[in-house]
């Protein structure tokens, strides 16, 4: 098993970070990253971030054209990933770097100077397209740090917590997994391929490390728990966040029956930076989506953008620091999703598409979605797409 204490990783991400600058790489440029999981997954979203840029991250198991339109809708000048990575694309108009070469960690690994401000872009995620085409969605620094204070402020996790990363580098709760903790100095455990599937493999793991903070949809969950006796770690756990999907009243209970942890359910669409609002469950019965993190506004609207009282059902509406700048290249529909906050001046709000109501707890009760995406295993999926 290969480690890296947080002085090894800043001084490698350093060091990349100078070759990325002697590359080319300015502020705002685009980066895509495509690796298998592995450190190098790591030392490569830092060292973008800490040249400037904003990273792409590309699932290596993408098929080739949706690898290659992503590339290329993005204007990737830089392609982070590893030699036996090349073949997967033919794509020439970016320069590929191979992350497991050693001669493009020689230069310099001290701190760079900033070049970024909060308005600028951290990463763009590519997310189902009813067009037919994934669309990307450009999240700022100042999404991702906020994201980061108001989880933390929610849960307080110490130096002495370990997280697992078991979520693809693609699916944007990874954010979860890599940058929170290692801006709050945890110990991240990232599962290889293997383990991510083989849930005994897995299940070592977890014991092996100590991990104490578990990140999840609640259909791996499930597949999890449906193997019996391979998933005795969940008895030494003191977070469990289930996300991405409806979380089930079974699943719950048979949480809050195996496990001591604390039980939460998230929620948030892409577009808001992660998740926006949180409900811990850990004695409940009913479950809600909760409340927002910090600095983040919901607001249940009708057909008109006004406002409906408890129990009422509308549309979700999100605004706030975690409200990202729109979708890359695309114009028109940046202004058909996010629109103007009628309740707050020269403010936008993001419409997530999912219909909703507030309880008198002021919680949201999550009821579906008003238009044909659906959700997979966590990943949105616009049937449009599929039909293209």
């Amino acid at each position: 098993m290969q480690k890296l204490t947080y002085k090894e990783l800043n001084e490698k991400a350093n060091s990349l970070a100078y070759y990325l600058r002697k590359n080319g790489i300015e502020t705002n440029d685009l980066v895509g990253i495509m690796v298998n999981r592995s450190l190098e997954m790591i030392i490569g979203m830092l060292a973008v971030l800490k040249a400037g840029g904003a990273y792409i991250p590309i699932d290596p198991t993408y098929p080739k054209d949706r690898i290659e339109y992503m590339l290329k809708n993005s204007n990737s000048k830089l392609l982070l990933t590893q030699e036996h990575l090349h073949d997967i694309t033919d794509f020439k108009n970016c320069v590929y770097i191979d992350l497991s070469n050693d001669s493009i960690y020689s230069l310099p690994n001290d701190n760079l100077n900033h070049t970024n401000t909060p308005e600028d872009l951290a990463y763009v995620i590519y997310t189902s397209g009813s067009t037919g085409l994934p669309k990307g969605v450009m999240l700022k620094q100042r999404n991702i740090v906020n994201f980061v204070y108001g989880i933390m402020k929610e849960f307080g996790f110490t130096y002495k917590d370990t997280i697992v990363s078991i979520t693809t580098f693609s699916f944007d709760i990874f954010v979860l997994e890599s940058l929170l903790p290692i801006l709050n100095g945890l110990k991240t455990v990232i599962t290889s391929e293997e383990e991510q599937t083989d849930i005994k493999m897995f299940n070592e793991l977890c014991k092996k490390n100590n991990v104490t903070i578990f990140q999840t949809t609640p259909s791996r969950l499930q597949a999890m728990l449906a193997k019996e006796n391979s998933f005795d770690f969940i008895k030494k756990l003191k977070y469990i966040l289930i996300g991405g999907e409806p979380f089930p009243p079974a699943l719950l209970k048979q949480l809050q029956e195996s496990s001591k942890a604390r039980i939460y359910n998230m929620y948030g669409p892409t577009e808001t930076a992660v998740w926006s609002t949180i409900k811990d469950v850990t004695h409940e019965e009913q479950i809600t989506i909760g409340t927002p993190i910090a600095n983040t506004q919901v607001y249940v609207l009708d057909s008109k953008q006004n406002l409906l009282p408890p129990y009422v059902p509308g549309n979700l509406y999100i605004g706030g620091d975690g409200l990202a700048k729109g979708y890359y290249m695309r114009d028109d529909l940046t202004k058909e999703k996010f629109v103007e906050n009628k309740y707050i001046k020269n403010n936008l709000i993001y419409d997530t598409g999912d219909l909703v109501y507030f309880n008198y707890d002021g919680e949201l009760v999550h009821l579906g979605r008003s238009d044909f995406q659906v959700k997979i295993r966590g990943y949105r999926v616009e049937l449009g797409e599929i039909e293209k």
